[in-house]
């Protein structure tokens, strides 16, 4: 299962260059991603046009949620990371849980997520 996270939906609303590589790389992937994404999609829409075109996208898409046992995952990617010295945002770490606690593979344009132990990420420059 490859989830998307919300850099690469951004491009897939806007119909980005990177939009276009996604889809030469993955082919017609079903759209899948995490609640924390879709929040962050909703806090970004600033025009009533943005507002209806994602959520035209959103309903289309199967959202994962984060659950108790995503909690989990996240908490520990988190904790792990600070003891390592590194540091990843909250809203990552959330959407990093969810993947991992789904074994799913993550989409992003985002590097703070490779430094996420067992946690499978396609990278999209």
């Amino acid at each position: 299962m490859y989830v998307l996270d919300s850099s690469i939906l951004i491009d897939v609303l806007r119909k980005t260059e990177r939009f276009k590589q996604l889809r030469k790389a993955f082919g017609t992937i079903p759209l899948i991603t995490t609640s924390i994404s879709a929040h962050e999609l909703v806090v970004g829409a600033r025009t009533d046009k943005q507002r209806f075109v994602l959520e035209h996208l959103l309903t289309g898409m199967r959202i994962l949620p984060h659950d108790s046992g995503a909690a989990k995952q996240s908490g520990q990617i988190e904790r792990e990371l600070i003891h390592a010295g590194k540091s990843i945002n909250t809203p990552d770490a959330l959407i990093a849980g969810i993947c991992r606690m789904h074994g799913a593979e993550l989409i992003t344009a985002d590097t703070d997520f490779m430094r996420v132990h067992d946690l499978k990420v396609h990278l999209i420059k």
